[in-house]
């Protein structure tokens, strides 16, 4: 039986897996940092509309009005406080709301995400 003598590694081995792994530390973090801008950018836009969408149900559906009774009759609204609360409820835009909760909690996670990595 012959018996075969162990090879010597080259001489540059280490420090070009050291290298490799460098880069493709540098390349996974570009990939988050390019993923996580286009998420943020695309909940930033979807946040300013949905804002905006927000802003136009509100003084569209007579919520604001509702709203500015109180500061001026507060004696006719004391008397009726269950009619103007249920009034105020029911003119509230809850689905542009959702929308806007929605879009920022998407902007919050990411950002959160993207810290703990």
């Amino acid at each position: 039986m012959q018996k075969f003598k162990p090879l010597a590694p080259p001489d540059q081995l280490y420090q070009r897996i050291t290298q490799q792994i460098k880069e493709q530390t540098r390349l996974r973090l570009k990939r988050r940092i390019i993923l996580f801008s286009a998420v943020l950018f695309g909940s930033l836009a979807g946040f300013i509309a949905a804002s905006l969408n927000l802003n136009s149900q509100i003084s569209s559906s007579g919520f604001s009005q509702l709203l500015s009774l109180a500061s001026t009759d507060f004696n006719i609204i004391s008397a009726h406080f269950s009619d103007y609360i249920l009034s105020l409820i029911e003119a509230f835009p809850i689905m542009s709301m959702a929308a806007v909760c929605a879009v920022f909690a998407l902007m919050a996670t990411s950002s959160y995400k993207q810290r703990i990595f």
